[in-house]
């Protein structure tokens, strides 16, 4: 590369580097946003009609049991004890 287009390519790194700081620059200088609390009370408020609804919601739902299969098992064993019965 000759030494001419060496500084050009040089100057020409230099240039974009100072307009990213240009920019950067500008951006920075600009406020920062405003940060609005929403009412304690109404927060509060929300929330525990939202806990309320849940719980509900949670009253109507089906029991649930996890970790047994104890209406299977006995209907295993009473078909065992059927079949013995019955001589199979």
């Amino acid at each position: 590369m000759s030494k001419e287009a060496y500084i050009g390519v040089s100057v020409l790194a230099f240039m974009r580097n100072q307009l990213k700081e240009t920019k950067m620059t500008m951006a920075s200088e600009r406020g920062s946003a405003k940060i609005y609390q929403f009412p304690v009370k109404a927060r509060a408020a929300a929330s525990y009609r939202s806990n309320i609804a849940a719980m509900e919601l949670a009253a109507r739902q089906p029991r649930i049991e996890y970790g047994s299969s104890r209406y299977h098992d006995a209907a295993i064993a009473e078909d065992a004890q059927s079949r013995k019965r019955d001589g199979h």
